[in-house]
């Protein structure tokens, strides 16, 4: 109830409640009104609702907030340590302005998509921005949609801005950076409303020179520093963002944080303070979950044959100038810049050369050297200054992966499903892996979500690797709706007094804190807070237990005091480990009290 009016004499109060998902007002004569009892009155009261209700209520609450990492969610993707680690970072900051500069071939796009998965599934970022340049506009388009279930419009394929409500209406648009840098276009798009993200592929291309004392500065350049502003989450994606130019390469990290360097030399000499702008890993350290290499050295086999000696001399020379010429191509690579893409073709072209005379070629290759020789110079300095200045960032660390795991899996999430669909009428007929749902009618009314599913799973594995196999996780429709739903007032789950077999006595609160951050961020955490007895066991025993007779035990008495100073030492423990915080909240989930059976 949220407001009374008066009306000829009487009464009448607004009451705002949940039906099937939706928020539903109504109003009604005050006299057929009575207050409902709080948790703790309930408590106290002896009352209690049904453990499996209670147990997935608190699940329900409990998954989502244990996501940070991406292992719940439907990404149809294998997921290595590397990218856990960093979408755990990125979610979990404060600030999220950083620059993604891990090696070719480690998966940024992936990681971004890992990003935006969590932050859509908390609800962090509605409107998203994908810049980058216009070859990867379709690409970066279908592995949103295919990996991740999240879908984007192209501007100037799917949509135009003619219309001036256009970016009104996207929430997920992806641009190339060519389109976007127009003037008119850019002027169109700073009128309209912030971004929640904005993700600027291919980054190097932002760049700000300066020769003497003057300073070049290029319109992609332009473009990220008037777009930055709209957004409180900004993420730069390049595997080189450092092209030797310590200017440039500071101007960078200026877009990104204009606090962290005074001065390009600022940065040389506190470059351990670069880690808190940017992740880069390497693919020599990366490794699977238990610890094997991802990438293999290379194994070359090669074929010979009787050459006569000039003959051999020559070849072996030139052999080893197209295979360098080849890897500065990208040769092998899923991605490939105009530039890289434009070596590759010098590198045919000498090959066809070759096949010619060796006059020929030597005179080609003799042009060449003249060209490339200081070019060669100055990306031999950037790499040095690149390792130079990255030396003293966190490498990765499998171990601190293995800490961070959270506490469910989607094995866990499986059960949890199976146990709501069934609890709400619906229907869940597994065979192996592979499952299918008839959804629960209370479900049907949420946004996107089918009648039915079949060929769907909970194994990653399976998903990636079977065509037409589903994957359910986080960022589901049907498994977005059931946690919303169990969340929802529909299911009075908030109060257990029973005896459950297999668990210690205990009497615990339950709090949800709200966490407000100086940067306008918001964070929350579950707590159990323990009133009596020992720490309560996982709710997910509980629910798979066996057990739950209610009303078993004798409620504890005049328990608000305790609770207003265990959630007052919780308040400070968040202050004490969190900076910048501004406010906590604490909204009681549940009050429960078990005893072993």
């Amino acid at each position: 109830m949220f407001r009374i009016t008066g009306h000829q004499g009487k009464s009448y109060a607004d009451v705002v409640f949940q039906r099937d998902g939706e928020r539903i007002l109504e109003t009604y004569p005050s006299d057929m009104l009575a207050p409902m009892a709080d948790i703790l009155e309930r408590f106290e009261h002896g009352e209690s609702d049904q453990p499996r209700d209670f147990f997935l209520k608190q699940l329900a609450w409990q998954i989502p907030l244990e996501n940070s990492g991406g292992e719940l969610s439907n990404s149809k993707t294998d997921l290595l340590p590397h990218q856990i680690l960093l979408t755990h970072q990125v979610v979990s900051a404060h600030r999220r302005r950083f620059h993604v500069a891990d090696e070719v071939g480690l998966g940024k796009t992936i990681e971004v998509g890992m990003i935006l998965r969590e932050l859509v599934a908390r609800g962090e970022a509605r409107r998203i921005l994908v810049i980058c340049p216009a070859g990867l506009t379709v690409n970066w388009q279908n592995e949103m949609r295919d990996c991740f279930r999240i879908f984007f419009d192209i501007l100037g394929q799917d949509f135009t801005d003619a219309n001036p409500y256009a970016w009104e209406r996207r929430n997920h648009v992806i641009v190339s950076i060519d389109t976007i840098k127009k003037r008119e276009r850019l002027d169109k798009l700073m009128t309209k409303p912030d971004w929640d993200i904005i993700v600027f592929d291919e980054a190097h291309h932002l760049s700000r020179k300066r020769y003497g004392k003057k300073i070049d500065v290029t319109q992609n350049y332009r473009l990220a520093e008037k777009i930055k502003g709209t957004t409180r989450n900004l993420l730069f994606l390049t595997a080189t963002p450092h092209q030797g130019d310590p200017y440039q390469f500071w101007s960078l990290i200026q877009l990104l944080d204009d606090q962290l360097f005074d001065t390009p030399e600022a940065m040389q000499d506190h470059r351990g303070l670069l880690g808190r702008v940017m992740f880069r890993r390497i693919k020599k350290e990366v490794t699977d979950a238990q610890g094997d290499p991802i990438f293999m050295r290379r194994q070359v086999h090669t074929q010979k044959f009787q050459l006569s000696l000039r003959e051999q001399r020559f070849y072996e020379k030139l052999t080893e100038y197209l295979k360098e010429g080849y890897n500065a191509a990208g040769a092998g690579q899923d991605k490939t810049t105009k530039q890289q893409r434009a070596v590759g073709f010098v590198m045919a072209t000498f090959q066809k050369i070759m096949s010619s005379s060796p006059r020929a070629i030597k005179q080609a290759l003799r042009r060449r050297l003249i060209a490339l020789y200081a070019r060669r110079q100055m990306a031999r300095e950037a790499s040095e200054a690149l390792r130079q200045l990255t030396q003293d960032l966190h490498a990765f660390n499998l171990e601190y992966y293995r800490e961070l795991k959270g506490r469910f899996t989607l094995e866990d999430l499986r059960c949890f499903t199976e146990k709501a669909a069934l609890r709400l009428g619906g229907s869940f007929i597994p065979s192996g892996d592979i499952i299918n749902i008839s959804v629960p009618p209370a479900l049907k009314k949420y946004p996107d979500v089918a009648s039915s599913y079949t060929n769907v799973t909970f194994s990653r594995k399976l998903a990636t690797r079977k065509k037409g196999v589903d994957l359910l996780g986080l960022g589901h429709p049907f498994i977005d709706a059931l946690v919303d739903y169990f969340r929802s007032e529909a299911i009075s789950g908030d109060v257990l007094l029973a005896r459950c077999t297999g668990m210690s006595a205990t009497v615990a609160a339950r709090y949800l804190f709200t966490i407000d951050f100086e940067d306008g961020s918001r964070r929350e955490r579950y707590e159990a807070l323990v009133i009596d007895g020992h720490d309560p066991a996982a709710d997910l025993s509980g629910l798979s237990g066996k057990g739950g007779e209610t009303g078993l035990t004798n409620p504890a008495k005049n328990i608000e005091d305790k609770l207003r100073i265990l959630v007052q030492n919780q308040d400070a423990k968040i202050r004490s480990i969190s900076e910048g915080v501004v406010n906590v909240r604490a909204l009681r989930r549940d009050s429960g009290g078990k005893l072993t059976a």
